[in-house]
C-alpha cells in the first residue's frame, strides 16, 4: 500500500471510526507524502475517500498530505470534535478537528453539502 485505494461514493465508509482506521493504516504502512497518486501534478483535488456520517456525505481529496493526516489523527486522539468551517472560497463546507476551529494545512476534507455556518458534526 503506497496510496489509499479510491473509494466510490456508493461504497463510502460508514463512520468516522472506519476513516480513522484507514488513515492510521496508511500512515503506518507507507512513507508517501499524499494519500493518493498526484500523477505528476502539484495537486489533484479530486475525491479519493467518501464518508457517510449520519446520512451526510463527506469527501477527502487525493492531495491531502501526510502532515495534514498526522495533525488530524493527533487531534482525534485528543478527543477533538469535528466541525464544518469556512473554506478558502468563503463556503461553509471544510471539515476540521482543530481545537480552535481553524483549517488544518494539508487536510482537504469537505462536506458535500454547504452549511449555513460553523457546525459541529455529530459522529455518533
Amino acid at each position: 500500500m503506497k496510496y489509499i485505494d479510491k473509494k466510490s461514493r456508493k461504497n463510502a465508509l460508514n463512520s468516522i471510526n472506519e476513516l480513522i482506521d484507514l488513515l492510521k493504516e496508511w500512515k503506518n504502512r507507507t512513507s508517501s507524502i499524499t494519500i493518493g497518486d498526484l500523477k505528476g501534478k502539484k495537486s489533484n483535488p479530486t475525491p479519493l475517500i467518501w464518508i457517510n456520517i449520519n446520512n451526510k456525505m463527506y469527501k477527502i481529496h487525493t492531495d491531502t498530505t501526510r502532515d495534514g493526516i498526522n495533525k488530524f489523527l493527533q487531534n482525534n486522539d485528543n478527543g477533538n470534535e469535528l466541525y464544518i468551517i469556512l473554506n478558502d472560497r468563503k463556503r461553509f463546507n471544510k471539515v476540521t478537528n482543530d481545537s480552535n476551529k481553524n483549517s488544518i494545512p494539508g487536510l482537504y476534507f469537505y462536506a458535500v453539502d454547504e452549511r449555513n455556518g460553523i457546525e459541529m458534526i455529530n459522529t455518533n
